[in-house]
């Protein structure tokens, strides 16, 4: 018996009575229990998934649910149980108003303020377990089974997981006291046309997300959710007909969505950009979104910076922006936006009903062309956080010599990279605002002379510091001259540029 088991077997002698659950182990393993002629007051309880919940396990469990004394607990619980592990107090709270569960409050600060009292008292009643941050939640397994089946067996919930294979629908009787149906991660192929279920034609919430194998939804299935508010098919369904094809529909069309006039959020990506309906203004009354246009693979999708935004817009297509009004009309709120390999996207960058991107924190352009200076002196830019720019061949500068005040005093990260027209990064004035700056990369710009271009009018004393750069990292930099190149002399300027750096990267490349 190895020191560890040997200080538990010790440990468990010291009690009077005490349980042991050993949850689904099947290799040996040497733990320091003690036997029962060792110690009389231990019980051990073996549980398998395979062979199913104990019936004492599952009726001290479905009591515990049973003494929630609030009306609203026993519903919250058995919603958690459906959301998988780790699950997002976030999207708790945006299911329990899909589905009406939350009385008496009707700001969303009161909503989400509700919804975390109702998770710390389940927490504290064992029922649910802490999830890997604050804003999370999780459930052991044997208390979600035991959720799950009170919830089918007193609320007709139908509840598949990613354990289940479900390729035929269940009979119609049964799917007509269908009050909810979670597919979430499920493996579903085929969401069919004709469904007699109630809870359909009112129902203010579909979620669909990762479900991977699903490849159709009837036509007219979505246009017929007339109450739908939300929808979530992010990380599943992609294969949206085109809408106007002589042989009859096979599949969903984007152009059902036009019907739903209460839908005000949407996850959802177009790979066929020819999909697109002709008249798309309906995507200016989303007010949560995540879309993506174009053929981008799902593992492109996943930025933590810009997937943590309740508006993500990320686009991909050889064709202009502008023809897509309803393209614009997101971008008038957008906070997260994504554009690669689009054409013409000049006009798109000045919304003179806007003039800037008033909502926007994070922006990637990659390998788009026809770019000489991508933010004009006219644009507000009041909450960027972050900027990414790769292959910008034509870029000869990032913005103006001044911008409109209160521009950029957030940014915490630049990125460039293969932008070789672009000598430098920013004016002085500009890298002034600079406070929040965090990271600096810069890498394969063959062109760049230095970051910061000193101005004639600048005195020789002036100092620019970013107190909280982390990170600075500089490569493949051919014609790189130093941090601070001036304007008037073509020579490295004297300052003091960096007040504290934690983490430098100079690679012998520049």
């Amino acid at each position: 018996m190895d020191v560890r088991a040997a200080r538990l077997l010790e440990r468990l002698k010291t009690e009077k009575n005490v349980l042991i659950i050993l949850d689904d182990v099947w290799e040996n393993l040497e733990l320091g229990v003690p036997t029962t002629d060792e110690h009389k007051g231990c019980k051990i309880l073996m549980m398998s998934r395979s062979l199913g919940i104990p019936e004492k396990a599952y009726s001290a469990i479905e009591m515990s649910y049973k003494f929630l004394e609030n009306e609203e607990l026993q519903p919250i619980f058995l919603l958690c149980s459906i959301m998988g592990h780790d699950a997002a107090i976030e999207d708790l709270l945006r299911y329990a108003r899909g589905l009406g569960l939350l009385h008496g409050v009707k700001r969303v600060k009161d909503t989400r303020d509700k919804v975390l009292s109702l998770v710390n008292i389940l927490k504290a009643s064992c029922l649910l377990l802490d999830g890997s941050h604050p804003t999370r939640s999780d459930m052991h397994d044997v208390v979600r089974d035991v959720a799950i089946s009170i919830a089918s067996r007193d609320y007709g919930w139908l509840v598949l997981t990613k354990e289940d294979v479900y390729e035929e629908w269940s009979d119609e009787g049964t799917m007509r006291k269908c009050e909810l149906v979670s597919l979430r991660s499920a493996k579903v192929s085929e969401l069919p046309d004709g469904l007699e279920c109630p809870v359909l034609t009112f129902f203010s919430m579909h979620d669909l997300i990762d479900c991977k194998r699903l490849e159709v939804i009837a036509p007219d299935f979505l246009s017929s959710l007339s109450s739908l508010e939300e929808l979530y098919l992010y990380g599943s369904f992609d294969r949206w007909e085109v809408e106007g094809i002589d042989n009859p529909r096979s599949n969903a069309s984007l152009v059902e969505l036009q019907c739903l006039s209460h839908l005000n959020t949407l996850e959802v990506q177009i790979r066929d950009v020819q999909a697109m309906p002709k008249d798309d203004m309906f995507f200016g009354k989303l007010e949560r979104y995540k879309i993506f246009i174009g053929d981008l693979m799902w593992y492109e999708l996943y930025d933590g910076l810009q997937m943590n935004t309740s508006r993500i817009l990320q686009v991909k297509m050889k064709k202009s922006i502008n023809l897509y009004g309803g393209i614009t009309l997101l971008l008038r709120n957008v906070r997260s936006h994504w554009l690669e390999e689009v054409e013409d996207v000049r006009k798109m960058l000045y919304d003179p009903i806007t003039e800037g991107f008033l909502d926007l924190k994070h922006l990637r352009f990659r390998y788009v062309l026809d770019i000489k200076v991508l933010l004009s002196s006219m644009m507000l830019v009041p909450c960027f956080e972050s900027l990414s720019l790769s292959g910008l061949t034509d870029l000869e500068a990032i913005c103006d010599r001044q911008l409109k005040v209160g521009s950029f005093d957030r940014l915490r990260i630049i990125k460039v990279e293969s932008c070789n027209a672009l000598k430098n990064l920013f004016f002085f004035p500009i890298a002034t605002k600079f406070c929040q700056l965090e990271e600096i990369i810069v890498s394969n710009c063959h062109n760049m002379i230095g970051l910061i271009v000193e101005e004639e009018k600048m005195g020789e004393n002036e100092i620019l510091e970013f107190r909280q750069l982390l990170l600075l990292e500089l490569r493949g930099l051919d014609s790189f001259n130093g941090m601070w190149y001036s304007e008037k002399t073509s020579k490295l300027a004297h300052g003091f540029f960096i007040k504290r750096c934690l983490q430098s990267s100079f690679l012998s490349s520049y």
